[in-house]
């Protein structure tokens, strides 16, 4: 997956940040889900064999580069971003539930 500079949104301390995951909650064997949770970048998440039932999630981001490397089609294709935030954030709990029909 090609990144551009969108990939690496910048926020001016005590402003806000809105990153959209993809994320699909698949059915599984017999009664069982799994949520596949994926970001621009490649990097993914699976939650695996989930039951029906009441569920809480929340992410947690943690930087401790001030640097980053995004590479384009080729390896030569390289675009350094300097001067990144560094530390860490989390969000609230968000509750989700899963029935069978």
């Amino acid at each position: 997956m090609i990144q551009s500079g969108s990939d690496f949104p910048l926020a001016i301390p005590g402003e806000t940040v809105t990153f959209f995951l993809n994320a699909e909650i698949l059915w599984c064997q017999g009664n069982h889900f799994v949520m596949i949770v994926t970001s621009t970048d490649g990097f993914f998440c699976m939650f695996g064999y989930l039951n029906p039932g009441n569920y809480q999630i929340k992410f947690k981001y943690n930087n401790q580069e001030i640097t980053a490397k995004s590479f384009g089609k080729t390896i030569k294709e390289v675009t350094l971003f300097t001067g990144l935030w560094t530390g860490e954030v989390e969000t609230p709990y968000k509750e989700f539930y899963l029935v069978s029909s």
